[in-house]
């Protein structure tokens, strides 16, 4: 696939909104004129197959220069706009710079370009880079061919959603959603604030049929009562990921919006979307063999354009997530990151498990369970908890909670009453 069958492709939606953004409209044709117009600038006053960087938040400058980059030939690294880089991790040329609603190139970095990249240039192919946040480790360079990566996407069957997006643009769930709505001749929202009271008043204005977000992203938004504001009637998919999902949210999902088929979906930066559960359940279904369990141990199958890493060994066909997880008769369920078990007297306690029965109980809004040490133990059970209510009437009521569900050893010991938990800029806890 060359740019031009993305451009074609998008074109049939013409005078169509493809993006709106502080009261402002783009159409298909417009954003396609926007893409040609950069790309042709760039053609001319650099060399061909430069690197470019590009940490932006979402904005019709930074998904037309996206797209650019693709047109014009260019590798392209997306990285977190809050990650840092020493000297010696530039890899990149040219950084794209957003100023005064203009977009300008700043050279920075080497001439010299990793031999992996030369070797996809020899194939006439350009590549696109995804890196990631490194919050488990070193951020990887995630390597994809930039058109392969992009053509999955021009053969979705779903039509005209239309979505505010809450996952930011450099994180690989909120560059699929712009792939994936706009492939489909639809329409993105982008909020002036990335909060949810914001998020759901334009999706409520623009009616949106789509969102995907985070369970920690519906919690809150639930528990400040945002939906009875902003009840989103339109609302027909609901994709849940990024986080372990609590049974008690999908049923108050289901209770709130009965219109919508609510999801959870899987995948990693170099898998894409590889499982998705039936509408209201908890097991995931694999798509295409995309997961297998080895030693309790979940792995899934890479995306077909994915490359490999430029600062890693390649990984081979199945990659481990860090995640625990079990199967039955074809269906699984994440038990959680193996990084967060908690080893109690020699028992090991997925923090997970725990959180999913507390969120049972109708007066928590929002739970972090954790480790402290302990000098016979090792480690003991505490949970942070959200709530309205709190005293020792409360902390009693949450431990027969607990242990009317929970083995004994998964039992919180401390429970810590708070007014805010910690949210990333991903909307995932901290």
């Amino acid at each position: 696939m060359d740019a031009s069958q993305l451009l074609t492709h998008l074109a049939q939606f013409d005078a169509q909104k493809a993006i709106v953004s502080k009261n402002k409209s783009i159409t298909f044709s417009e954003l396609i004129a926007q893409i040609r117009e950069i790309s042709e600038t760039w053609r001319r006053q650099y060399h061909a197959q430069q690197i470019l960087l590009l940490k932006g938040k979402y904005s019709i400058n930074t998904i037309a220069a996206f797209f650019a980059a693709l047109e014009a030939g260019f590798h392209l690294v997306l990285a977190p706009r809050d990650l840092c880089f020493t000297t010696d991790d530039v890899f990149w040329s040219y950084q794209i710079n957003f100023s005064s609603d203009k977009i300008n190139l700043i050279q920075q970095g080497k001439s010299q370009k990793p031999q992996k990249l030369l070797a996809l240039e020899h194939k006439g192919e350009a590549a696109l880079i995804l890196l990631t946040s490194g919050s488990e480790g070193p951020s990887k360079q995630v390597m994809y061919s930039f058109q392969d990566f992009i053509m999955d996407y021009l053969h979705r069957s779903a039509k005209n959603l239309v979505t505010v997006p809450v996952m930011p643009f450099d994180h690989f769930g909120g560059l699929d959603v712009c792939l994936r709505v706009l492939c489909s001749g639809g329409t993105l929202v982008i909020p002036e604030i990335s909060q949810p009271a914001e998020i759901f008043r334009a999706a409520e204005d623009h009616r949106a049929n789509f969102l995907s977000a985070t369970p920690s992203f519906f919690r809150m938004a639930l528990a400040a009562g945002i939906p009875v504001l902003h009840p989103l009637p339109d609302l027909r998919w609901i994709n849940l990921g990024a986080e372990a999902i609590a049974p008690a949210l999908i049923r108050r999902l289901s209770q709130v919006f009965p219109q919508a088929e609510i999801r959870q979906t899987f995948g990693t930066t170099e898998s894409g979307v590889v499982a998705m559960s039936n509408s209201g359940t908890e097991s995931l279904t694999a798509i295409k063999n995309g997961m297998r369990i080895t030693n309790g141990s979940l792995q899934v199958k890479r995306h077909p354009a994915f490359l490999g890493y430029l600062n890693q060994d390649d990984p081979g066909e199945y990659i481990s997530t860090n995640d625990l997880a079990e199967e039955n008769t074809g269906s699984f369920r994440i038990l959680g990151r193996s990084s967060r078990i908690i080893n109690t007297g020699g028992e090991k306690v997925h923090p997970e498990v725990v959180e999913a029965v507390l969120l049972e109980h109708p007066k928590i809004q929002e739970v972090r369970v954790f480790a402290e040490p302990h000098p016979l133990l090792g480690q003991i059970i505490c949970a942070e908890v959200l709530t309205e209510e709190k005293g020792a009437d409360l902390r009693t009521e949450l431990r027969k909670h607990c242990r009317e569900r929970l083995l004994p050893h998964q039992v919180p010991v401390k429970f810590r009453f708070s007014a805010k938990i910690g949210i990333s800029n991903r909307w995932k806890k901290k």
